[in-house]
């Protein structure tokens, strides 16, 4: 069973755990572990754009980033089971990322 489930395109959305794991996988430097963007598209059911969008080098750090400032907290969503807090703080962190490095 794959992490994402349903079909490509499916509209489901990945966490920012799951896209930090395809990120550590698609750079590993064990060969038993390291997965090609393709592999990582099928496991997750998304498309090999989906997944080389999260691979740009900017998505990648801003996902370390965030990772690194340790989001923890924020109020669970029980239709979707995801923290919906940590996900927008999430969102607003990165927008706000974006307009210091191009400011």
């Amino acid at each position: 069973e794959s992490p994402g489930g349903g079909e490509i395109g499916s509209g489901y959305n990945l966490s920012l755990a799951e896209k930090l794991e395809i990120v550590r996988l698609y750079e590993s430097t064990d060969p038993e572990e390291k997965k090609s963007c393709a592999h990582l598209a099928a496991m997750y059911h998304k498309s090999k754009s989906a997944i080389s969008k999260i691979l740009q080098p900017d998505s990648v750090a801003t996902l370390k980033s965030i990772a690194v400032s340790g989001l923890q907290g924020g109020k669970k969503d029980e239709s979707k089971g995801k923290d919906a807090g940590a996900e927008q703080k999430a969102a607003a962190r990165a927008r706000a990322m974006q307009g210091i490095t191009r400011g």
